[in-house]
C-alpha cells in the first residue's frame, strides 16, 4: 500500500513530461492596480509543498495561502485552505501542467470577478529576488522632514518572511 502511494506521487512528478517550478512569485507590476489594494495579501512568493490532482501544489511562504489547479473548475486558485476548497478570490483558468509565466489572473474586486494583464506568475525565489539588507536614505536636507520621518531612515535586515514577502527590521532596534 505505501509503495503505491509512493507510485502515485511519483507518477504526479514524471509523468506529465513538464518539470515545474519549485518556486513561484504572483506580482504586480502596475502598483496602483487594484489588486494590490483587492488580493495584495494573495501575491507574493510561493513554495511548492507537494501535488494536488497530478499538479504541484505550493504555500505562501509565511503566508496563509494555497496554490493548486483546481480541476473541477479548470483554473489555478489561491485559497486559504489547501485541497478542495473554492475559496479563490485570485485565479487563473489557463489549464496549463504548471503556473508559472501565467498572465490573466482574475481576483474578485469587492464586487465582482475581474480579469487583470498586471499580475504574473513567474518562476522565482526570495531568496534569488529580494534583498536581505536594504538601506533608506534620502538626497534631500534633513531640515525638509519632520523628526519622525528622519528616524525610518537608515539600514534595515530581513528578519522573517510574512505573507509572501520579506520582513524588514531596522538595524539596531
Amino acid at each position: 500500500m505505501i509503495w503505491a502511494a509512493v507510485f502515485l506521487c511519483l507518477c504526479s512528478a514524471l509523468c506529465s513530461g513538464e518539470e515545474c517550478c519549485s518556486d513561484i512569485l504572483i506580482d504586480s507590476a502596475n502598483h496602483s492596480s487594484d489588486v494590490h489594494s483587492a488580493q495584495g495579501s494573495r501575491l507574493g512568493f510561493y513554495r511548492q509543498l507537494g501535488y494536488f490532482g497530478s499538479r504541484p501544489a505550493y504555500q505562501q511562504r509565511g503566508g496563509d495561502f494555497y496554490l493548486y489547479y483546481q480541476d473541477s473548475h479548470k483554473e489555478w486558485i489561491t485559497s486559504s485552505f489547501y485541497f478542495g476548497s473554492a475559496d479563490g478570490a485570485h485565479n487563473n483558468d489557463v489549464p496549463s501542467y504548471c503556473v508559472e509565466n501565467l498572465d490573466n489572473w482574475m481576483y474578485h474586486n469587492g464586487s465582482g470577478i475581474t480579469t487583470t494583464e498586471d499580475v504574473v506568475s513567474t518562476c522565482s525565489a526570495i531568496e534569488e529576488t529580494c534583498c536581505k539588507d536594504i538601506l533608506i536614505s534620502s538626497a534631500s536636507s534633513a531640515s525638509l522632514y519632520p523628526e519622525y520621518s528622519l528616524l525610518g531612515l537608515g539600514k534595515y535586515s530581513a528578519v522573517g518572511i510574512r505573507n509572501g514577502r520579506y520582513l524588514y527590521q531596522k538595524t539596531g532596534m
